[in-house]
């Protein structure tokens, strides 16, 4: 069994890989729809996200890494504040405006948590069923 940091990259990627087969499909019924603003708020959405994911990974690799000092973190606190303003602006000009559809947004938004909740959450289910089978007697063969 590998360790979960050889998996982590591995279930990173397919995080990307599913919430972006998900974000495809959500895209080509909403178009079927012919609603440019449901998604224009699943594209907005569905970029927020993955952009927010991967600026987390990377304050993990480089803020938590050893050799970062004081200033590289202090570096991740200003981007942090900086961060969540504008992203607050974004929201609130193409919301008000009606440019993109609230609910569309938040479920762009939320896609890629949730691929990532459900990988996690099926790996563990994996986990217990393989340590259930392990655990159990064989059986005799007739």
């Amino acid at each position: 069994m590998s360790t979960p940091q050889a998996q982590e990259p591995a279930l990173l990627s397919r995080v990307y890989r599913t919430s972006l087969l998900l974000f495809c499909l959500a895209l080509l019924v909403s178009l079927g729809w012919m609603d440019a603003r449901l998604s224009g708020g699943l594209a907005l959405g569905y970029g927020l996200s993955v952009a927010s994911f991967a600026y987390w990974q990377w304050i993990v690799r480089v803020g938590f890494a050893p050799t970062a000092g004081l200033r590289g973190r202090a570096w991740i606190l200003a981007t942090i504040l900086f961060k969540l303003p504008v992203l607050g602006v974004i929201l609130y000009a193409t919301v008000s405006r009606g440019w993109v559809d609230a609910r569309a947004l938040c479920v762009g938004i939320v896609l890629v948590h949730l691929v990532l909740v459900l990988k996690i959450l099926g790996r563990r289910a994996a986990d217990r069923l393989a340590k259930v089978d392990r655990d159990l007697p064989a059986s005799p063969r007739p």
